[in-house]
């Protein structure tokens, strides 16, 4: 008895293991033995065990035959390869964004110190300039004139007040694109000894100067890069 019993068990789970795997040999084999043996349990007259057997053997069989139709009807989708990118170089993108913004600096027109006395003034828009006497100060064609008094640091007034712009700061290879943005910032009225800052000529050209020091004889030592192009 036991052994029956124990056999009608592992037919149930082989027959629950094809089930769920699919495999219709498997399952074939495990309902024929669910049958004999529940053949055999009506031969001794136990029914109820019996009817419960092929109660659940029909279960799984009505179960496997239902997930083969619907695997026929709906086959599995094939495998897409996913579409190859393709590479991009760094240096084409950085080119590509070069090309875009225009960053190409303007022709340079003057990149040279100037020697600027007290209470004279220079044009530097030309790097052949020499400072000449101004009692009017940075107006006209002269950009520069080095101011001071008794009660006064030396400074240097830029034509076209208020006409100084800090620089941002950066590679001097740089200094054109920076003064380009600097330019759009709020301007001062004058520059004081180790500034830098950006201006425009008094030619409307776009401009950067450092005033590097002062000499012994208070004139001030001034590094001018002007670039051929118009200030907005």
């Amino acid at each position: 008895m036991l052994i029956g019993i124990a056999a009608n068990i592992l037919g149930v789970v082989s027959a629950v293991v094809s089930w769920v795997r699919a495999d219709t040999l498997f399952l074939a084999l495990s309902i024929i033995a669910v049958a004999l043996v529940a053949a055999a349990l009506l031969r001794r007259r136990n029914l109820r065990l019996a009817v419960t057997l092929l109660s659940l053997g029909c279960l799984v069989l009505g179960g496997t035959i239902a997930v083969r139709v619907d695997h026929w009807i709906t086959p599995s989708a094939p495998a897409v390869a996913a579409p190859s990118t393709p590479a991009t170089s760094t240096n084409s993108t950085t080119e590509a964004a070069t090309a875009v913004s225009g960053s190409t600096a303007p022709r340079t027109l003057v990149d040279t110190d100037f020697v600027l006395p007290r209470k004279m003034a220079i044009d530097v828009d030309s790097k052949a300039s020499q400072a000449v006497d101004a009692p009017d100060g940075a107006t006209g064609k002269l950009d520069f004139f080095h101011d001071w008094g008794q009660v006064m640091s030396d400074r240097v007034d830029v034509v076209r007040a208020p006409n100084v712009f800090s620089y941002s700061g950066g590679a001097l290879s740089k200094a054109y694109f920076t003064c380009k943005g600097d330019l759009e910032k709020s301007p001062y009225s004058f520059a004081g000894e180790s500034s830098q800052f950006c201006f425009v000529t008094s030619d409307g050209h776009p401009a950067y100067g450092d005033i590097r020091r002062s000499r012994d004889d208070h004139a001030f030592v001034i590094h001018v890069i002007v670039w051929d192009a118009t200030a907005s």
